[in-house]
């Protein structure tokens, strides 16, 4: 067993230096439990190399994009900066817009300047499109915001900034840009949290073990960056065994494709499984609360979890032996399947081994110990409603625990970009620049789409139509097993043969009904309670117009009844207070 060495803390604050200069760091998350490791990380590296006597006093502001405008801005302006640079991102670069041309207005000799992949890929036209941006960063941000800080001042006050990875316009307008220096390896990067977890008791905390990815999908903003870098695992255990003594609830891996090279993951997995379960021997209360989660009796384990994005297909027999001695709930996988169609994967440059995607998942289904996330793309090039009807009843048989149903985004600097302008696909002109319609599927295809979705998201991540659920894989096995043979993939037995006669049930078509139905009745307007869902579901059921309409609502019955407040009583009220429309 390997012993844990917690990484150096530190709690040493940077003063105000360089003639009084400030300097603010703005991030503006999804939601309030995300947080950004990319200002972290570019402020600790600062912190790190520069002496404090030549850094101006470094201000990092965390907000969401669910805040109001106004509060964000008024934040900003109280800390009275002389430069303030923002993190942007599909999620978040139309609010930045709008506080940046405000900012100036009120702070007009305050520099602005971006960074993050939504400006990156396009600085000329980011600049002389975003009304008060003054300088934007082009590559990683440690290096050369630790050349720029320093000099700060200086080169403001000359407006001109030949500092490497930056661009800027000059008084004539004319674009300059300095190329990016070399990529600061990965173990020269500080701890991400070298003052510990402060402010992000209720936050998720990300972590990065690997830049880069090794694949090439056209659609992806990481296949720009072919090289995997990664950092050593001499650095890596440490810090993730930091985490564990912390009891953090969830470490995210913001790796690209973590298991892109199996062994090093594989090592990281060992350590990990090793180290909980060694607090579970040693710890008793622990070891109890963790029997509590195992009868259902509580939502998460007693442990640090962890979350990768993988490469299912990379995936090997002693992969699953390793995964099979993980404590339940230790571990999460992100799993990119994207479509079953190898047309549509060899139009997006991805692999077409689908078939080994979706064993593996099957197979940590019946394991029972890993929790899976399963994704597929809809709009992509190549692809009709007749292979999305064939990847959606497919994707159902993985048995993952959540399936995220997605959409094409065109995001600048991509090959996609490219290819969809040549297809004559048409997008958002924001962000997120969501396709709207291809040159295989109409916008009005793409709005039913939407609209199955949503029916089916909050039906498969409620968790709490189990028998209904069952009852649907097992009525669509007939059609699973004709589209597996289409794609060339062999489904295995699942044992159940006996359970229901052959029949022609589309999964596809009942949830693309469904969202018709949910659509045409007002019902995706508003946020339903789980109570109406229930009950709106229920009538869509016995309006669906099928033979089975009487089983499945008689599941979806039972599952309302298995609720812990639920019983024939509640229903009947539940009914009564959400009548068939």
């Amino acid at each position: 067993m390997e012993q844990i060495k917690t990484p150096q803390l530190t709690t040493s604050t940077v003063s105000s230096r360089d003639k009084g200069a400030k300097v603010v760091f703005v991030a503006l998350d999804a939601r309030f439990t995300h947080s950004n490791p990319a200002i972290r990380s570019i402020l600790n590296y600062v912190r790190a190399k520069v002496p404090a006597a030549k850094l101006p006093e470094l201000i990092f502001l965390e907000h969401n994009i669910n805040q109001s405008k106004d509060l964000i801005l008024n934040k900003i302006c109280d800390c009275q900066a002389d430069a303030c640079f923002f993190s942007a991102y599909i999620w978040n670069i139309e609010l930045i817009k709008c506080i940046v041309a405000d900012l100036k207005q009120v702070q007009p000799q305050l520099l602005i300047g971006l960074g993050g992949p939504e400006v990156a890929y396009s600085p000329e036209a980011s600049l002389r499109e975003i009304e008060g941006v003054d300088i934007i960063s082009t590559g990683e941000g440690e290096l050369p915001y630790s050349l720029l800080l320093p000099r700060l001042l200086e080169l403001k006050a000359q407006a001109k900034y030949p500092i490497p990875g930056f661009a800027w316009l000059d008084d004539l307008g004319d674009f300059h840009h300095c190329p990016d220096p070399e990529i600061v390896p990965l173990d020269q990067l500080p701890f991400l949290y070298p003052n510990g977890l402060e402010n992000l008791e209720h936050r998720y905390v990300y972590y990065e073990s690997s830049r880069g990815c090794p694949f090439n999908c056209s659609y992806c903003l990481s296949s720009l960056d072919h090289k995997l870098r990664v950092r050593s695992l001499d650095l890596v255990k440490p810090e993730l065994g930091y985490f564990m003594e912390q009891a953090t609830p969830l470490v995210k891996f913001i790796d690209r494709s973590f298991n892109a090279a199996p062994s090093r993951a594989r090592e990281i997995w060992r350590f990990l499984i090793d180290h909980t379960q060694e607090r579970l021997t040693q710890d008793k209360n622990l070891a109890n609360t963790y029997k509590s989660y195992l009868k259902g009796e509580q939502n998460f384990p007693p442990f640090t979890r962890f979350h990768f994005e993988i490469e299912a297909r990379l995936l090997e027999r002693k992969d699953f032996e390793l995964l099979a001695e993980a404590p339940q709930g230790l571990f999460q996988f992100e799993v990119g399947i994207q479509s079953f169609s190898p047309r549509v994967l060899r139009a997006v440059n991805r692999a077409p081994e689908t078939a080994d995607i979706l064993r593996s998942l099957q197979i940590l289904a019946e394991q029972g110990r890993v929790h899976c996330h399963a994704d597929l793309i809809f709009g992509l090039p190549e692809q009709d409603m007749d292979s999305i009807a064939r990847s959606f009843r497919l994707i159902l048989t993985s048995r993952a625990e959540q399936i995220q149903l997605g959409f094409l985004k065109v995001l600048k600097g991509t090959a996609m970009a490219t290819d969809a302008a040549k297809r004559g696909f048409i997008w958002e002109r924001e962000a997120p620049y969501e396709v709207l319609a291809t040159d295989l599927l109409t916008y009005q295809e793409l709005r039913e789409l939407k609209h199955l979705e949503s029916v089916f998201e909050r039906f498969n991540s409620e968790g709490v139509f189990q028998r209904s659920r069952e009852l649907i894989l097992e009525l669509n096995k007939n059609l699973a097993q004709k589209d597996a043979a289409y794609f060339g993939i062999s489904l295995p037995e699942s044992g159940q043969d006996n359970l229901q006669p052959p029949t022609d049930w589309d999964n596809f078509d009942f949830f693309l009904q469904a969202g018709k139905y949910f659509y045409r009745n007002g019902l995706l307007d508003r946020s339903l309670s789980r109570d109406e869902f229930f009950s709106r579901f229920y009538d869509f059921v016995l309006a669906y117009g099928q033979k089975e309409d009487g089983q499945l609502a008689s599941a979806i019955r039972a599952d309302y009844e298995d609720l812990p407040r639920g019983n024939l009583a509640t229903w009947e009220r539940l009914r009564q207070k959400y009548p068939g429309k």
